[in-house]
């Protein structure tokens, strides 16, 4: 993701390895003059683990790493494990490596990279898909990873938070009870690994923000990547000297004032663009494809719009809000 993406707070989960002795990273500093503190908690008794503090990135683009240290098994060491917290002063990258087979002596392990998203980069919707299952082993074992905000000052909205989520349109709740009660400790942030057994494409869909990663392994193979890329702009860079201009999170809303499921021609929304910036405003359909474009203008405070939206046909799309810094998507559902 462009710089200007990258935010200073990120949380990851250790790998399904079973061997439980953690994953490699690297921290990469956006900024000159970065402090990074990192700490992890043990996922089955949230118990601290270890820390690094007040890690000095002097220059932009600088890393950390952490374990640097090459090992073959058998072998006692171990890195960051279970749930990380990754803070910084200044804007920073985080990747989490698999380590290979070597390390741990299993077969279905290989090296891959995941670019973890900050929390600025978390959202409430996301579409992905596993690689093809072939052969006779070939990534029959897919792992999906969310981490998601919830309210852990108040059980009941916690509650209806986690139990928002859908996979597929069927409610989490049903099947996974358990991301209700795996906060990562001294956080608002709660987690949920889950193995999926059938290849293809998946929707995952909440009312509150998460990331999601998906990973798998094969025969000395394995893949990576990021099931909810975001790159919403988080702040101005001069190109020229890539110091930061604007850092302000304007508020940008998009709200729909039409009955949702729609079944009428006509479309009815309130923004609210703190900004007043330029704004476009469109509908994506599930794949992310731009299906119809409904304005692009100078848009500021509270405005009540009207768009026609007969060229859509019955099925689940995003109406999606962009200005200068700022980004808005609401789910809009058509019954003709």
């Amino acid at each position: 993701p462009p710089t200007q993406a990258w935010g200073i707070e990120y949380f990851s989960i250790e790998l399904d390895r079973k061997t439980d002795k953690g994953d490699y990273f690297r921290i990469v500093a956006g900024e000159d003059n970065v402090t990074l503190n990192i700490t992890w908690y043990d996922k089955q008794n949230n118990q601290k683990i270890d820390e690094v503090s007040a890690i000095t990135l002097k220059n932009k683009g600088d890393w950390f790493e952490y374990n640097g240290t090459g090992a073959t098994f058998p072998h006692k060491y171990e890195s960051i494990r279970g749930a990380a917290h990754f803070e910084a002063d200044k804007p920073i990258l985080v990747f989490q490596y698999s380590y290979s087979a070597n390390y741990d002596g299993a077969a279905a392990f290989d090296p891959f990279m995941i670019v973890l998203p900050s929390i600025e980069q978390y959202t409430n919707s996301a579409l992905s898909t596993t690689p093809l299952s072939y052969g006779n082993s070939e990534f029959r074992e897919n792992f999906l990873r969310i981490i998601a905000k919830g309210d852990p000052s108040d059980f009941d909205n916690n509650q209806k938070l986690m139990n928002s989520f859908k996979f597929n349109n069927t409610p989490f709740n049903i099947q996974f009870n358990e991301f209700l009660y795996s906060r990562i400790p001294n956080s608002d942030y709660y987690w949920i690994s889950i193995q999926l057994k059938n290849a293809g494409s998946f929707m995952i869909e909440s009312e509150t923000a998460f990331s999601a990663n998906i990973y798998g392994f094969a025969n000395f193979d394995s893949y990576g990547w990021p099931a909810s890329p975001n790159a919403k702009k988080l702040r101005e860079i001069d190109p020229e000297s890539s110091v930061t201009l604007n850092s302000n999170n304007y508020s940008l809303d998009v709200e729909l004032l039409s009955a949702n499921p729609a079944k009428s021609d006509r479309l009815r929304l309130k923004i609210t663009n703190e900004e007043a910036s330029a704004l476009r405003v469109y509908v994506t359909s599930l794949d992310g494809k731009v299906v119809l474009d409904m304005m692009n203008e100078i848009v500021g405070n509270n405005q009540d719009y009207e768009f026609d939206i007969s060229e859509l046909k019955s099925g689940i799309y995003f109406i999606n809000a962009t200005s200068h810094s700022s980004q808005s998507q609401i789910k809009l559902v058509i019954e003709r």
